[in-house]
């Protein structure tokens, strides 16, 4: 682990944008532990373990390390986690396990094959992300209360029932 150095020219632009991320990651942490379907804390709460462990870790300054909207989306779908009598250890053992996934991964060195995934395949998966944020927010923005096990079922139900809301 190598550590990186201060350089004194810079450190008041580097405080700066540290400044402004700390700032920013708030609302987005907890954005993320509400489409996690969890207590929001526990967003913030990976947002500050991905920073701190980033500036230790990682050997660029470009690179952000951070929970993200598609991890959460893959969280809510968890029925251990949404569904169980003590979702906070089934969390916190999801988190776990992947941590341990992807340590593994890098030390194998299995991001080299990122490469090898197509422009369109990864477009696709950013946009099915937006997608179902989109969907699952309906609920809140309409305020029907949908019923169904996925989005799309939900969001069919919120459209054959436009009149209610």
């Amino acid at each position: 682990m190598k550590l990186p150095s201060i350089n004194r020219d810079t450190i008041g632009e580097d405080l700066s944008a540290g400044l402004v991320l700390g700032i920013q990651s708030v609302p987005d942490g907890m954005a993320a532990g509400l489409l996690a379907l969890v207590n929001p804390i526990y967003g913030l709460y990976a947002y500050m373990t991905g920073v701190f462990s980033g500036a230790f870790f990682t050997s660029s300054a470009f690179m952000s390390i951070q929970a993200t909207s598609a991890m959460a989306l893959i969280v809510a779908s968890v029925p251990q986690v949404t569904q169980s009598t003590s979702p906070n250890s089934s969390l916190f053992a999801l988190a776990i396990l992947t941590g341990v996934l992807m340590l593994t991964a890098g030390f194998l060195k299995l991001g080299t094959l990122v490469r090898f995934v197509p422009n369109s395949v990864m477009t696709g998966f950013v946009n099915a992300v937006a997608v179902l944020i989109v969907l699952g927010q309906l609920d809140d923005f309409t305020g029907y209360s949908t019923t169904g096990p996925n989005r799309v079922v939900r969001t069919i139900d919120l459209l054959l029932n436009l009149g209610q809301v």
